[in-house]
């Protein structure tokens, strides 16, 4: 408990907290940011992520990584982990219109086309998408022209509760590197308009990062496609390293709960791996 804290840093449309769990050090000035569960369906991303916190303090008095004793890691560092930034689209994908207020229902299974069928959900509980939700060239996302299970930017960046959360936390608290988890394809996206020593830096945290986790990074050319993501805003805006991560599935979205360890023993290694950079 001296090593975890846990607080809201706000509330969804539907009323359930944003859970932010503080491991290692709150009062360091290197700081991480993790995140998980910002599309409904892909939840295992919390999964994993609680998993790497839990193998982090079984490993506190004794483990070692890349020359740092993982008790010094945790006194250097604080990492700011939000598992699941999107509790009302996972409950949605996870249990369907019966997990929200019943006034909502009717309202949401005519955005999901009439079917009863939630679990591809990605949005939020107002049929956003926060994946394209963030103030990052939010104005040439074209996506879907109404809300539904996926692709509706919103009227604005910002204009959730859940993006909004992040953007108000982090506001004063700078962050060195972001860390946020989806799924699926294996891959990793890292480029947004970086240039010069910014441009070498992130690519080189890229290919350790591919290294670690055996995905491959998305092109150049790809990744113009992507805006209004958490990591696209956080590397625009503040300038530092973020890594959008796309766990490996062997169907689609949600990943099955078979995949689990697989995906698991990928990304064991991803945080300890961020905490030691920043460290040092």
């Amino acid at each position: 408990p001296e090593l975890v804290r846990v607080e809201s840093i706000g509330t969804t449309a539907f009323g359930r907290d944003i859970m932010m769990l503080t491991l290692g050090n709150p009062d360091s000035p290197n700081r991480i940011w993790v995140d998980g569960g910002i599309h409904g369906r892909e939840y295992m991303g919390a999964q994993v992520i609680l998993s790497q916190v839990e193998f982090i303090l079984q490993n506190e008095k004794a483990g070692r990584f890349r020359g740092w004793e993982v008790s010094a890691l945790l006194e250097n560092c604080g990492v700011y982990i939000v598992p699941m930034l999107n509790p009302d689209g996972v409950m949605l994908s996870q249990q369907g219109v019966f997990s929200v207020p019943e006034a909502f229902r009717e309202e949401l299974a005519a955005m999901n086309g009439g079917s009863q069928n939630f679990s591809r959900w990605k949005a939020n509980g107002r049929g956003v998408d926060l994946g394209c939700n963030f103030d990052a060239r939010w104005e040439v996302i074209e996506g879907k022209p109404a809300p539904g299970p996926m692709g509706y930017k919103g009227t604005a960046p910002f204009s959730e509760a859940e993006s909004r959360a992040v953007r108000d936390y982090l506001a004063d608290r700078p962050m060195g590197i972001t860390l946020s988890y989806h799924g699926a394809g294996a891959e990793v996206y890292w480029w947004y308009y970086q240039k010069g020593e910014r441009l070498v830096r992130d690519e080189c945290l890229a290919r350790e990062l591919s290294r670690i986790t055996g995905y491959d990074l998305v092109s150049e050319e790809r990744s113009r496609e992507s805006n209004g993501g958490l990591k696209d805003w956080y590397l625009s805006t503040y300038g530092n390293p973020g890594f959008t991560i796309e766990m490996r599935s062997p169907e689609p979205c949600p990943i099955p709960i078979q995949a689990f360890l697989e995906v698991y023993e990928e990304n064991k290694r991803v945080i300890l791996w961020a905490m030691a950079w920043i460290a040092k």
